[in-house]
């Protein structure tokens, strides 16, 4: 077992006054903040949502160390493609609950 920090993905971890920031009541704000990370807002989200996706691309051997996983998650954002394939995933999903 080994330990990750974030600061091991090049990120600062945030203030604990911007933490709050990552706080939502219900599925609708967890959606609209997915979205605004998404739009590419810089925000505590969007580092979680690096944080989350860097790992899973180092894990997967699609980067040689964290912060290149980093720096595909973000490309990914700032490209919009992370969007698009949200969208076709909600598109897909209302087609199959027609059915």
């Amino acid at each position: 077992m080994f330990l990750l920090l974030i600061e091991d993905f090049g990120i600062k971890t945030a203030p604990e006054s911007k933490r709050e920031e990552l706080l939502v009541a219900n599925a609708t704000e967890s959606a609209a903040c997915i979205r605004r990370v998404l739009a590419g807002e810089v925000s505590p989200a969007r580092d979680v949502v690096l944080l989350n996706a860097a790992a899973v691309l180092w894990a997967a051997r699609r980067a040689a160390s964290l912060p290149e996983a980093r720096m595909l998650a973000e490309e990914a954002i700032d490209s919009k493609k992370a969007a698009e394939t949200l969208d076709s995933l909600v598109r897909i999903s209302q087609q199959v609950n027609r059915h």
